[in-house]
Formats: structure tokens, C-alpha cells, sequence
């Protein structure tokens, strides 16, 4: 009786080159369209985190990526079957967006660096003169006086100022004017008395920033 040949254990699969390339094609269209959604996210979570609004951002990116197989579907793109292509996806998701967002948060775009005060003066009788400074303490004339501060800043930005004098704990408004890069600024000083004087400065959309502090001893 004649042997009955053995049937293979395994048969490899027909390489398929034209679904192959399909398939290829269609990965490369959906990383590009998630790619360009994470920096569009990231572009908008850094504007969102210029308001004050950061944690939006991240809540942003975490609807995103809960949805984002169905917004390809939607928009007629293949989504990658293998689980490690899955992953692929959503991780150029979550780093396009995180690159973006740090890119977008600084310069040249943007900068989180607040404006520079430097160079203290006083109106001496119709003439401004500098104010000498000893160890981070500008020393000046008692009584009511005009001072003005130079303004060293990128982006424009709105600005309050207010004093605490030594040993006090409320705060008094200090009227002040900002033009041509120079803070104007009247304060009444008695003299022994040493002042902590707060810049606070915001930018256009209102954020408040940290303040920059002076401190004026009154001779």
C-alpha cells in the first residue's frame, strides 16, 4: 500500500506586494494627519497655557487621544490594525502635541520672560537724575517725588504698582504711567523709612505675572 505523503505543518502565506504597499500608504497618510492634529493641539494648548489655562491643555490632549481612532474613521482613513502601529499612532500624537506646546512657549514665538526695570531716576527740579543704589537699595529724597524706571520688554503688557512701608502689611496703590519703554511713577516718602515697592505686570491677556520688587530707603 502506497505511503500517503505528509502534509506541511505550516504554509507560509503569498506575499501580497499590492496590499502591502496599501497598507504602507495608508500608515503613512494617518501619521502624517495625526502628526499635523498634535501640532495644531500643541500650538493651541501653549495659547491656552498663556491665558492661565493649562490644565485645558492637558485635558485637550487626553480627549484627543480617546478619540482620536474615530476622528480618522470620520475623516476616511485607515487606522492601523496591528497593536504596535496603534501605538505608533498615539504616541506622534502625544509628542507632536508636547514638542509644539514647549515650542510655542518660548522664544522666538513667545516669551515667558517678564519686562526689565533697570536704571532708577527722580525729577531733581525739572532734571531726572539717577538714584544711587547700595546693595539692591535705592537711597532717596524724602518728600513728594517723581521717579521713573527704564522698561526693557518684548511684548507689550499692562502694569499696577503698590508700596508696603517697613513693617506694614497692607498694601497702598502708587499711581504710575507706562510710555516710550520709561515707568513714571510718584511716591511720597518720609524720611527713615525704608519701602517695598511691587511692579506687577500682566500681559495682554491679563495674566498676572510675578512682580518685580524694589526696595527705597527714604534719607
Amino acid at each position: 500500500m502506497a505511503k500517503k505523503p505528509e502534509e506541511p505543518l505550516f504554509v507560509e502565506p503569498e506575499f501580497n506586494e499590492r496590499e502591502f504597499l496599501e497598507t504602507e500608504k495608508d500608515r503613512a497618510k494617518s501619521t502624517i494627519v495625526v502628526f499635523l492634529i498634535g501640532a495644531l493641539l500643541g500650538i493651541l494648548s501653549a495659547y491656552l497655557d498663556l491665558l492661565g489655562y493649562a490644565y485645558l491643555s492637558v485635558l485637550l490632549i487626553i480627549v484627543f487621544i480617546l478619540f482620536i481612532a474615530k476622528m480618522l474613521q470620520a475623516m476616511n482613513i485607515r487606522i492601523p490594525k496591528r497593536t504596535s502601529h496603534k501605538f505608533y499612532t498615539y504616541a506622534v500624537l502625544f509628542f507632536s502635541w508636547l514638542i509644539f506646546w514647549i515650542i510655542f512657549l518660548n522664544a522666538p514665538f513667545h516669551t515667558l520672560t517678564g519686562p526689565q526695570f533697570t536704571s532708577l531716576e527722580y525729577d531733581n527740579s525739572g532734571t531726572w537724575t539717577a538714584v544711587p543704589n547700595h546693595s539692591g537699595t535705592y537711597n532717596v529724597p524724602s518728600g513728594p517725588v517723581s521717579y521713573k524706571m527704564y522698561a526693557y520688554y518684548i511684548h507689550p503688557f499692562n502694569v499696577t504698582m503698590n508700596y508696603v512701608p517697613a513693617g506694614g502689611t497692607s498694601p497702598i496703590s502708587i499711581s504710575s504711567n507706562l510710555h516710550n519703554n520709561y515707568l513714571y511713577f510718584n511716591l511720597t516718602g518720609n524720611a527713615g523709612t525704608t519701602y517695598d515697592v511691587y511692579i506687577h505686570w500682566y500681559s495682554n491677556s491679563n495674566v498676572k505675572q510675578t512682580p518685580f520688587e524694589l526696595t527705597i530707603s527714604v534719607s
